[in-house]
């Protein structure tokens, strides 16, 4: 015998001290009343369990009483003691036991009237073969033999333990469970809970663990979950939890030492609170019962695609039945169930709570069965115990609805046909016998006589269906038939039909524009409904093309192109290209489009007019051809930086061969950079530029071209920047250079104007001869009327386009020949940074900042914020715009710290640390010159280990809208120079004590920076002041 099982029948033996608080059953026959009373399981040790019945007969005495008990009580085994007239086991009174009743007679004395017997029956636990059989309610019949029988109730339980139940693994790592105010059930190892209640446990470990709940069953994992330490849980029963048995696993690891535990497996249970297991072959069972133990929790799951079923097809439901073992199901309805009782009052043959139901519904119409959804309903109805429960299906004919893809067909063309069915999908579990399929029938005229093309289809899990068909371009125009049938069985359909027009192919082709300049090259494209690679010829006229015919093949998606080249010297006109498809020899479908020949285009412009001996000017602009080439009204005057000569003009009327000075055209694109020769004679000179159609001769007449006047002087400037661009808050030099044989004799004045700024500022010598420089500064203080290094943010150059004109003087007056005007762009701000979203404690923190400024930018800083301190550092752009900023994390504490970038404009009235973190919309910042930062804010977690190792970068913030007045500044990203000044700061702000880290001023680190950047979480703030 299992120990666990005799545990658990010794748990049931009736303490007569408990039993005389016990509950009782008592009923009456006549003058003959009987009771007995329940029987309580109390504690672990009890080897009997006792039975004790009074038998009293007001009026009669009686010779004999008969004791029957269900068949899982053997009174063999059973010891009985009678006290009858008060007599305890009288010598003349016999008492016989076989099978399950106890016969007590005697045949000289009689029990006497008035007067309570007792009947005390012991048994021995190790009789029964599960103490589950014998718990629960019992009926018992006392007979005697004066016609009396009586049914007594009595129900046997077992005690239930309420509170906190620990179960332990003690093997390295250890593991401890513990329920939280469960019912323990000491007698079969059980931890009980009603459904509806909540699972309440934690779990204690070394490090890491793995929990998970296990349906005993089914085997399936039901709920998971992972800890690390400690962990607390509660699991309602109603979320996936339903009624039945299962067991907690714990999957535990510290290091390199694994431990395992399962509560039902006792070699893994060390301990429990409460019981000793060391005789039990199993450990504890987690049992959900429904509140009412006759009523089990039952539920249908339908498979079918929809309550709809097809006849032909199988309705298919799985059975759940959780809280009881057996059930039985039927099929009700319009249906011969005489004929057909394979669906009455069946058994489930549950494994694992469910059991699958199989209704064929052929076999439910072959007995007669109505179909439709007004007569052709049905019900699957289950029961178990006192828990009724049924689902409602229709049996309908096989319905199909068919539509094509496409509202205009040409012969040539694939179409698709496709649909929907209320049929099973097809090899799918509900189609039962024959597989389902579609059928799809063309005919050419709506007689149905001559069938075109077929085709046989599956229907998908959704209950759709297509097929493509050809409509081949041998076959005839006209008004076709398309006809889908669905069948479940050779002997059930439906059916769908639909008409539609055919017409010769589709065919037309296009160009992307109707205007080519010589040399170019046309794509002509074409759009088809005929099949992949029909072949399709293009033709050109030959004064357009060097090869005038052309074949292609049409690709899968009914397209065809072809690039052909224009001839280098075609005439300028209009010309027909045309394509076509042969069928026997003869044009099946044609298309042509016209395209006109051009002068290519040409849209240039000179940086400047007048030019000093050894000066340089620059043309640039927009042409069509491959090359644009340079002449001049004579030769020996300017040259390109290739060194190749300007040549002169040969003609103004004929034809001559490109040479010289020339630019190669790159995305519609050319410049060219021409340089005045020192040995020039001074004096004004015509510039001629070309876009010829030909890659070696020039037409004078008609090719498209240009020209320009320059003036070669003995002075003036040989270099000056054709544009100067830098970013608002930054300061920039201008460096324009003279000629040097006059260097010493002359000077240069700029003036700077737009947006209301007009200043004139004197260019300094640089160390080079001929070389003048030129400090913009981005602040204007209008009432000195001059550039200067700082300001407030109403004194910033607001970002635009401002003039810069250029004066030579020589000898105290200007060469108004030099005179020169360069556009000064003044560019919004961008930043970027990048932040770890951890970093280890003890090591450093590197802030990334990413700007479009240029080298040596210092108006950035970088803040770290403490419970207690801010560190601040002041960090410069490197020539890529970007800086870092270092802090060190072995002193901070644990835990999420925010860290801000600003970027002042190079305008700051105060410290930093009274506004890092004012938002550049706040009123308080104009106190600061706040108003017009840009400020990004983000955060970061000091770890003990990293969880994450990649890095994000937040987007750029770029700058919006520009006021000629006052402008938006763009938000900046704080970059750190390796040698920073760094300040620590308490701050005003109440918080808990902690470890405070101080920023450290590092000269250039040994090392490398480790650091950690996924998902950062940056809040960015840009505002533009107005």
């Amino acid at each position: 015998m299992e120990k666990n099982i005799v545990k658990l029948l010794t748990a049931c033996m009736v303490i007569f001290a408990a039993m005389s608080a016990a509950s009782a059953s008592e009923g009456s026959y006549g003058n003959v009343t009987a009771s007995i009373q329940d029987v309580v399981t109390v504690g672990d040790t009890p080897a009997t369990i006792y039975f004790n019945i009074s038998i009293k007969d007001t009026t009669n005495a009686t010779a004999w009483f008969n004791v029957s008990f269900p068949t899982c009580f053997d009174l063999n085994s059973a010891t009985v003691n009678i006290t009858i007239n008060g007599t305890a086991d009288p010598a003349d009174w016999d008492k016989t036991t076989s099978g399950n009743y106890i016969n007590v007679s005697s045949s000289t004395a009689s029990a006497n009237a008035n007067e309570t017997h007792w009947i005390n029956i012991t048994f021995n636990l190790n009789s029964f073969s599960s103490i589950e059989g014998i718990l629960g309610e019992h009926s018992i019949v006392v007979t005697t033999n004066n016609s009396a029988s009586i049914t007594l109730t009595t129900r046997v339980t077992c005690e239930i333990n309420t509170g906190d139940v620990t179960l332990e693994n003690s093997t390295t790592p250890y593991i401890l469970v513990k329920f939280k105010n469960a019912k323990q059930n000491v007698a079969l190892n059980k931890i009980e809970y009603y459904y509806g209640d909540s699972i309440s446990f934690a779990v204690d470990t070394a490090d890491e663990a793995t929990i998970k709940l296990v349906d005993l069953d089914t085997g399936d994992v039901v709920k998971a979950a992972s800890v690390s330490g400690h962990g607390d849980f509660e699991w309602a029963t109603t979320d996936e939890i339903m009624p039945g048995r299962y067991t907690i696993e714990v999957y535990a690891s510290y290091g390199s030492d694994k431990n395992y535990m399962n509560l039902t497996d006792k070699a893994t249970v060390n301990s429990v609170t409460g019981d000793d297991l060391t005789s039990d072959e199993r450990g504890y069972v987690i049992e959900v019962s429904p509140r009412d133990i006759n009523k089990p929790i039952v539920k249908i799951e339908m498979l079918n695609p929809s309550n709809q079923v097809a006849k032909g097809d199988l309705a298919i439901f799985d059975v759940y039945v959780y809280g009881a073992d057996s059930g039985t199901y039927s099929v009700t309805g319009p249906y011969d169930t005489t004929e057909l009782t394979e669906y009455v009052n069946k058994p489930l043959s549950l494994s694992g709570h469910r059991c699958r139901v199989v209704v064929d519904t052929t076999k439910i119409v072959n007995a007669g069965g109505q179909t439709g959804t007004s007569k052709g309903a049905y019900k699957l109805v289950v029961s178990s115990l006192n828990t009724e429960v049924e689902k409602v299906f229709y049996i309908v004919s096989p319905d199909i609805s068919l539509y094509c893809n496409a509202e205009e067909v040409y012969l040539g063309q694939k179409v698709t046909f496709y649909g929907t069915t209320n049929v099973a999908p097809s090899d799918d579990v509900c189609d039962g016998g024959e597989e389902n399929y579609v059928k799809i029938i063309v005919y050419n005229s709506t007689s149905e006589e001559h069938v075109m093309d077929e085709k046989s289809v599956k229907v998908d899990a959704d209950g759709n269906f297509s097929a493509d068909v050809r409509f081949n371009i041998s076959w005839s125009t006209g008004t076709y038939k398309v006809v889908a049938k669905v069948y479940t069985t050779s002997s059930y359909s439906g059916s769908d039909d639909i008409t539609i027009t055919v017409e010769k192919p589709s065919f037309d082709i296009y160009l992307s524009k109707y205007s080519y300049q010589p040399g170019k090259s046309i794509s002509v494209k074409g759009t088809t409904s005929l099949p992949e690679n029909t072949e399709v010829i293009i033709e050109v006229p030959s004064e357009l093309a060097s090869t005038t015919s052309y074949t292609v093949k049409v690709d899968a998606n009914g397209k065809f192109c072809k690039s052909i080249t224009v001839k280098s010297d075609a005439p300028y006109s209009t010309y027909t290209i045309k394509a076509y498809v042969l069928q026997n020899g003869e044009i099946f479908v044609e298309d042509s489009i016209d395209v006109e020949i051009v002068p290519h285009e040409l849209d240039a412009s000179i940086d400047r007019t007048s030019v000093a001996k050894g000066g340089k000017l620059t043309i640039s602009g927009t042409a069509t051809s491959s090359k644009v080439y340079v002449f001049a009204d004579e030769a020996g005057i300017f040259e390109d930086d290739e060194g190749r000569d300007v040549e002169e003009l040969p003609s103004k009327t004929e034809v001559f061969s490109t040479a010289g000075a020339y630019a190669k055209v790159s995305g519609g694109n050319f410049s060219i950079t021409l340089k005045a020769k020192l040995s020039a004679s001074t004096g004004s000179y015509r510039l001629y530029v070309f876009a010829p159609a030909s890659s070696s001769e020039i037409d004078p007449v008609s090719d498209a071209q240009t020209t320009f006047i320059v003036k070669v002087t003995e002075i003036g400037f040989t270099e000056v920047p054709s544009s100067v661009e830098f970013v608002k808050g930054e300061a920039t030099t201008v460096e324009v250079r003279v000629s040097e044989s006059v260097a010493d004799d002359v000077s240069v004045k700029a003036t700077l104007k737009g947006y209301g700024v007009s200043v004139t500022k004197e260019l300094t010598k640089g160390s080079e001869k001929g070389l003048f420089k030129l400090k913009l500064y981005p602040f204007y203080n209008e009432s000195s009327d001059s550039l200067v290094a700082s300001g407030s943010p109403n004194e910033l150059l607001p970002a635009g386009t401002y003039s810069l004109t250029l004066k030579l003087y020589c000898n105290g007056e200007e060469v108004k020949d030099a005179r020169t005007e360069i556009p000064v762009i003044v560019k919004e701000p961008t930043l970027d940074a990048e932040v770890p979203v951890e970093v280890k404690q003890g090591e450093w923190l590197k802030v990334t900042v990413k700007t479009n400024r240029g080298s040596g930018y210092s108006g950035i800083y970088v803040v770290l914020k403490t419970p207690v301190e801010v560190y601040a550092k002041k960090v410069s752009t490197d020539e890529n715009g970007i800086a870092f900023a270092l802090f060190e994390t072995e002193m901070l504490e644990l835990g999420e710290y925010d860290v801000y970038i600003r970027d002042t404009m190079g305008s700051i009235n105060g410290n930093i640390e009274d506004f890092y973190s004012i938002p550049p919309s706040d009123a308080y910042a104009k106190k600061y010159y706040a108003q017009d930062d840009i400020l990004v804010a983000k955060t970061v977690k000091v770890v003990e280990e990293l969880s994450t190792t990649p890095v994000e970068t937040v987007e750029t913030v770029e700058t919006v809208e520009t006021v000629a007045t006052e402008t938006a500044k763009p938000q900046a990203t704080p970059v750190v120079t390796e040698t920073v000044e760094t300040v620590a700061v308490e701050t005003t702000e109440t918080a808990e004590p902690s470890t405070q880290a101080a920023s450290k001023e590092t000269e250039t680190p040994g090392f490398e920076v480790v650091f950690a950047i996924t998902g950062l979480l940056a809040v960015a703030y840009l505002l533009r002041r107005h």
